[in-house]
């Protein structure tokens, strides 16, 4: 038995805490038990489903306004909980506290997990916060092994470092992708529940309410496409702190009549079938989980060139560049419409390897080799 604590910033409905999930389902009990270490003490989107599984939940702040004390929590949860693993999940490396605390307990292997690409993952206070994080790129040694979900994300966090390369493992971002494929029956009952008609165009997109994520582009793009193509709708899934300026906005351009906000939804395999063409213009991205789905989904998508060229796994994916403006994305939601499905999408995804089934395994064997390696001397 491997005994794994899973470190990462909260466990909400957002693309980080839904592949940690992803992998936990599937995840053989029998073989690793999950634990999860959060900052704050409150009721999560996942907490209820983790303690069903059997998970625990501990949860020391990471506060950079309190080092001392933090460092002594973290010191004294170590030395009172025993880890195979400790398992960090991040978008950016805002500390390495935990992996240090770790390092100095003993664990055995520490794992730094890398899920973002650019500094654009910051908030306002993205000055300081990206000092920070280019000090701690010349500390990932607290570490004993390297995830990433693409070049670029190794590359934030500077697994490829000239001079101070480490190993690093792809680890894809899988999905079901059984879930995710296209079903007509859901499409239809997702769309009577809408209210969208059999001929309306429904533009979608699944991503936290968050800067990085661009929405507010969207909507002006959309804006775009609703003048000339009145049966335009367009469907929002997500949740966050821009949720507010999200309706503003699409109610100066007036729009926010053909628009659907959907906060924190579970049955999103059933939405990816209800759209017509997925957009997705973040500006940045470790990966993009979302996209994955929506190409299971066999959508015709719009992204970004802020995407990882790895996520772009079908052929109706259209790359497009920010900087060509609202009204160039407009018109290629409008191109790719005509792409219609891919009925191979599921197939293409699962070949391009991310299906869950296949990542879960792969990192179960990396947690109980750790457990094997102790067995036979080789911890560190």
């Amino acid at each position: 038995m491997a005994d794994v604590l899973v470190a990462v910033g909260g466990m909400d409905l957002g693309g980080i805490e839904t592949f940690i999930m992803n992998v936990y389902r599937k995840i053989d009990p029998g073989f690793v038990r999950f634990d999860f270490l959060l900052p704050h003490d409150r009721n999560y989107f996942f907490a209820d489903e983790i303690r069903d599984r059997g998970g625990r939940l501990y949860f020391i702040d990471e506060s950079r306004k309190h080092p001392i004390k933090m460092r002594k929590k973290l010191d004294a949860f170590f030395c009172e909980h025993c880890y195979d693993v400790v398992w960090e999940n991040k978008g950016s490396l805002n500390s390495m506290a935990i992996l240090f605390a770790a390092k100095r307990s003993g664990v055995p292997r520490r794992i730094l997990h890398s899920h973002a690409s650019t500094s654009s993952v910051f908030d306002t206070r993205s000055a300081m916060n990206y000092a920070i994080h280019s000090v701690n790129r010349r500390r990932i040694g607290a570490a004993t092994d390297f995830y990433a979900c693409s070049p670029e994300a190794a590359d934030w966090f500077g697994f490829d470092r000239s001079g101070k390369a480490v190993k690093w493992k792809f680890v894809p971002n899988g999905i079901d992708v059984a879930r995710f494929a296209f079903d007509d029956e859901k499409r239809n009952r997702v769309r009577d529940a809408l209210g969208f008609g059999v001929e309306t165009f429904v533009v979608g997109n699944v991503a936290r309410l968050v800067s990085v994520k661009n929405h507010i582009f969207l909507l002006e793009s959309f804006a775009f496409l609703q003048s000339s193509c009145s049966k335009a709708r367009l469907l929002l899934v997500g949740s966050g702190p821009m949720k507010a300026e999200i309706i503003a906005k699409a109610s100066e351009l007036g729009i926010w009549e053909k628009v659907t906000l959907l906060e924190d939804r579970m049955d999103t395999d059933e939405l990816y079938s209800a759209m017509d063409v997925f957009a997705f213009p973040s500006k940045a991205e470790g990966l993009g989980l979302a996209l994955i789905e929506a190409q299971a989904a066999g959508l015709p998508c719009v992204v970004s060139k802020g995407v990882p060229s790895r996520a772009l796994i079908c052929e109706g994916c259209q790359v497009v560049d920010l900087a060509d403006g609202a009204t160039k994305w407009a018109d290629e939601i409008k191109h790719v419409a005509t792409f219609g499905r891919n009925s191979k999408g599921p197939e293409k995804v699962r070949n391009a390897g991310f299906d869950i089934a296949r990542v879960a395994a792969d990192i179960q064997a990396d947690f109980i080799r750790v457990t094997k390696d102790q067995k036979r001397g080789f911890g560190v």
